[in-house]
């Protein structure tokens, strides 16, 4: 343990020696981090969101540039948004690599649609202090500010019923909608909401007992009332079959030591967002600029 001392753990040496000794105590040999910036995300950037497309080729490019072979891969997760197909995109590319278990620690925050990859994962790790989703997709329409889907949805499903079923007022209405592109945003909100159902049902249902998945279901996504309060580890814990709460004192502080160390180094540097193994590093510079791998 001494040689931890001799460094600096805002340089990415010293990550990576932290990554190596979490990977020697979980006993797992393929351990990535991907970790998202919470001050671009206090600061209301939408930079800190994982791009399926993006992000996922680097995990991949990662991965390859790292590990020889893996029949299981460790996820250090912490994220604040993401894409919609993130999380399935990533669970699909990992298996089309042989990839058969994915484990993902959420080490803080798994928030909003980020939520959905530790979901869909063989194993979901976390901290007695993570907090999980929930996962009501946003949508987004020219520049706009993002609304939420189940907001927009709701709204306009009360528009709708609101109208006496005689007559053709249900008509004129939908005609407003429409030419007031509202319209498009209920169908968008509806097709998001409809495929994380159709997500939560293929990897989740099975596993998880009949009552506490439709209360997953309802915490996660269909009550429009708590969606600005994430699961608790606990939580969590108590619902989802497939999940643990990490106790091993000497693994938490290896884990907050990395995390704290990754934070400190996206504030210091300006980045959005950490990809990292024990070889290589990949971040990405907000909004719209190349990843820098190193």
């Amino acid at each position: 343990m001494e040689r931890w001392k001799l460094m600096s753990y805002d340089h990415p040496r010293g990550r990576k020696g932290l990554l190596d000794e979490i990977s020697i105590i979980l006993r797992e040999e393929c351990v990535i981090s991907v970790i998202a910036n919470p001050y671009m995300e206090a600061a209301q950037k939408f930079s800190t969101m994982l791009s399926h497309i993006r992000d996922s080729s680097l995990i991949v490019r990662a991965l390859r540039s790292s590990f020889f072979d893996c029949n299981s891969l460790f996820i250090l997760f912490n994220a604040y948004n993401a894409t919609v197909q993130f999380a399935e995109y990533v669970v699909k590319k990992l298996k089309s690599l042989g990839i058969g278990i994915i484990k993902t620690l959420v080490v803080d925050s798994a928030l909003s649609l980020s939520a959905l990859l530790p979901l869909l994962s063989e194993e979901l790790v976390l901290t007695p202090w993570s907090t999980l989703g929930t996962i009501d997709p946003y949508i987004f329409v020219s520049h706009v500010m993002p609304k939420e889907a189940m907001a927009v949805k709701e709204s306009i499903d009360q528009a709708i019923a609101s109208v006496p079923k005689d007559g053709g007022g249900k008509g004129q209405v939908i005609y407003a909608l429409a030419v007031s592109g509202s319209l498009y945003e209920y169908v968008l909100s509806e097709k998001h909401i409809r495929y994380l159902e159709r997500l939560l049902n293929d990897y989740v249902r099975d596993r998880v007992a009949e009552p506490k998945f439709n209360e997953l279901m309802n915490r996660m996504l269909n009550n429009i009332d708590v969606h600005d309060q994430p699961l608790s580890a606990k939580e969590i814990n108590d619902l989802v079959n497939y999940s643990k709460i990490v106790e091993d004192r000497q693994l938490l502080n290896m884990i907050e030591r990395y995390y704290n160390s990754a934070i400190n180094y996206l504030n210091k540097s300006g980045k959005a967002l950490l990809i990292e193994t024990s070889l290589v590093t990949y971040d990405i510079t907000p909004p719209n600029t190349n990843p820098l791998g190193y």
